[in-house]
């Protein structure tokens, strides 16, 4: 991350997803498991997908997500993990994307349950790659630049 941190750097951070070990999930006792994660431990792929489209914006819920559109005219909405992945959103917004992402089981402490959640691993745009795991160097003015188009491109729901 670079040295200035962005807002919705800090927002993420401050209501991100809380990953717990299955142990740890099992001690607090989740008051909700989403069916689809019922045969599915803490943290474990459920699926992985794959679509073609555009990011037409953002949106703040419960937390960041970015709104898309495939190529088949239908509405995807995905968890934004983190500051890198929004910025490459926001600097490719409008342009034909494809979007690698795995549906994760994941216990999130503030919903006190285990819910489905979409993770990001891979966005391609046409001159441009965003692999999760891998650092995705920004300069400040970059996420200067990021900062100001997350807030234009971004709703309230």
């Amino acid at each position: 991350m670079c040295k200035s941190t962005t807002i919705f750097s800090s927002a993420i951070l401050a209501v991100g997803l809380t990953s717990i070990s299955s142990a740890t999930a099992a001690e607090k006792v989740a008051s909700y498991v989403d069916p689809t994660c019922a045969n599915h431990a803490d943290g474990e792929i459920i699926r992985t997908k794959t679509f073609a489209g555009k990011l037409t914006g953002f949106v703040w819920g419960d937390f960041l997500h970015g709104e898309f559109v495939d190529n088949e005219k239908k509405p995807q909405s995905l968890f934004i993990e983190t500051s890198d992945i929004s910025c490459f959103l926001a600097l490719h917004k409008g342009e034909n994307l494809t979007v690698t992402f795995n549906e994760v089981c994941r216990y999130i402490e503030n919903g006190a349950g285990i819910y489905p959640v979409e993770e990001i691993i891979q966005i391609k745009a046409e001159k441009d790659k965003f692999e999760a795991g891998s650092i995705k160097s920004y300069s400040d003015k970059d996420y200067e630049h990021c900062e100001k188009l997350e807030k234009k491109y971004t709703r309230e729901p």
